[in-house]
């Protein structure tokens, strides 16, 4: 997709505290370019410049654009860090509504490429699906259960529909050219008295995650191939009025991935968006998803509700493979498309390296285990989940294999590990678990598929280095990557001073290297730095040649 130069880009600026109703802040595009916010583009043209006119967040986490100029079409971008722009909603119209999870974000106006067709959406079933909205957001709040059955029944009366049955907490139904609606219940509010644990008991979490233990044939230490990281994170689970909600977990996933090495790309699950991952090493979606059990004549169905809003308009690549339209309940504010198995496994819109990894924190998400073809790792939900309970597991998942030392920390700071000790504990302590509910929802497993090689995010340096003396050759036990060996250094760091040591062996479970008497410095911290990710540091004190 071809988008012509910018016209115009306007900031979003946080103020002290988020209100329910705030005009934002906007420069113009010379502004920015002036002082030196952004680099490239042009502002120049010759018809009338786009000008955004009007930039207000509303309470449920949108924010409202207007813009000034003449284009048959346009692209509207968004950035939550400069310059990394995506593409969230096309349009013929002069205004968009855009989901956002956090502020500040950065929003730019384009004019649309002649090679982007946008269709219009059957006029009678954007009415349709307006009404359903509107009883849907009027259907008092009590059990998923009571809820759902009244909502079925509404639908069952609605001559537009077919085929409506309640399935995993959700209500399906169909219209005759097989488009799918669904009214997505299952992701349930957590009691007001509900705590998440704040901390974890360092000795326990030493002895169950660090302790030595057999590793398995089958396992394996493989780090992703590409350092593209891609995390979706949805607007549709960030209402203000709800507690608890970790709706930022996106931004500090971003950090603990920065810091380890890898190129991050944060954004909403905007069709659009979902367009742009390519050569992923890692997808984080934390969002909705919607199981259909299978069926007479049909597989089961998992959806992913996008942020993207139904609109009369839609790129036409767009049309032709969307599954259809979510209505989250119990927040009813807009209608939704939802994408499938076909868009995931369309290499046009997603693609992944070797040994990468989806993380899809999402009910009933194990489901979609199928759906992006062969290459990715996967983890997921078995069933419908509190959002408490998946931001606890997300949070010590990755903070345990990338070393962040942030969520439950301990001292001394613990190095990162690979995916099966952090999984077992995880599981000892049923922080991949979700309580029974008053809807009498059974346990919830988070599972992990492993069809590639992915068990690492970075190398990671064990309880010893030992020195061979008599040959000046220096073992490091750990995990590592043998399929990166040759992207695999180790360095001896002593103040201002490294040397990079001549690798012999790359195994699992430990490194060979080169270590003279002579190296200046020949004491000091170890590191292993594989697929340009660094390891722990361990520091090797003194030691003496064999001669």
């Amino acid at each position: 997709m071809n988008l012509r130069d910018f016209e115009c880009i306007v900031p979003c600026l946080e103020e002290d505290r988020l209100s329910a109703r705030m005009h934002l802040r906007f420069v113009n595009a010379a502004t920015l370019l002036l002082g030196g916010l952004l680099v490239g583009g042009s502002a120049t043209t010759a018809q009338e410049p786009l000008k955004i006119t009007k930039a207000v967040v509303e309470d449920v986490g949108q924010v409202n654009l207007n813009w000034s100029g003449h284009a048959n079409a346009f692209a509207v971008e968004m950035a939550y860090d400069l310059p990394n722009w995506t593409t969230v909603e096309y349009t013929d119209e002069s205004s968009a509504t855009i989901p956002v999870t956090e502020l500040p974000v950065f929003f730019r106006v384009r004019t649309l490429a002649d090679d982007i067709t946008l269709v219009r959406e059957n006029e009678e079933r954007l009415a349709v699906l307006e009404s359903i909205r509107e009883y849907v957001a009027t259907v008092p709040k009590s059990t998923p259960a009571e809820e759902n059955d009244v909502v079925s029944a509404y639908l069952k009366n609605r001559a537009e529909l077919t085929d409506v049955v309640i399935s995993n907490q959700c209500v399906w139904a169909e219209f005759p050219d097989g488009r799918t609606l669904v009214i997505i219940n299952n992701r349930e509010a957590i009691p007001s008295d509900y705590l998440p644990p704040t901390e974890l008991p360092a000795e326990v979490d030493l002895q169950e995650i660090a302790a030595p233990r057999e590793v398995r044939a089958d396992e394996s230490n493989a780090i992703p191939e590409s350092k593209k990281v891609y995390l979706l994170s949805s607007i549709q689970l960030a209402p203000p009025h709800l507690k608890h909600t970790d709706f930022r977990i996106a931004s500090t996933l971003q950090t603990w991935f920065t810091n380890a090495g890898y190129d991050v790309r944060r954004t909403g699950a905007h069709l659009a968006s979902l367009t742009t991952i390519k050569n992923a090493g890692v997808l984080f979606f934390n969002g909705h998803g919607g199981f259909r059990s299978p069926k007479e004549g049909s597989e089961a169905l998992w959806v992913m509700a996008t942020d993207t809003k139904v609109s009369q308009k839609l790129p036409l690549i767009f049309e032709r493979m969307i599954d259809g339209y979510a209505i989250v309940r119990p927040l009813a504010h807009d209608v939704h498309y939802i994408v499938s198995k076909r868009w995931f496994e369309d290499k046009r819109f997603m693609t992944f390296s070797k040994n990468s990894l989806v993380y899809l924190s999402a009910c009933h998400s194990n489901a979609a285990a199928g759906y992006f073809g062969g290459e990715p790792s996967h983890m997921g939900w078995t069933n419908s989940v509190w959002t408490s309970v998946a931001r606890e597991a997300n949070r010590y998942f990755f903070d345990r294999l990338l070393g962040a030392n942030n969520a439950f920390p301990i001292q001394p700071r613990q190095r990162p590990f690979d995916i099966e000790p952090v999984y077992l504990s995880m599981a000892r302590r049923k922080l991949n678990e979700s309580v029974k509910t008053e809807s009498g929802n059974t346990l919830v497993s988070m599972l992990h598929h492993t069809p590639n090689n992915f068990g690492l995010f970075v190398p990671t340096i064990e309880r010893c280095v030992e020195v061979s003396e008599h040959v000046e050759q220096l073992h490091i036990e750990g995990r590592f990557d043998p399929g990166a060996a040759s992207e695999t250094k180790v360095t001896l760091t002593l103040g201002q001073k490294s040397v990079s040591l001549p690798v012999i062996s790359v195994g699992q479970n430990g490194i060979l290297c080169e270590l003279k008497a002579g190296a200046v410095p020949s004491v000091g911290d170890v590191r292993v730095i594989q697929r340009g990710h660094r390891s722990n540091p361990v520091p090797l004190s003194e030691w003496r040649s064999g001669e």
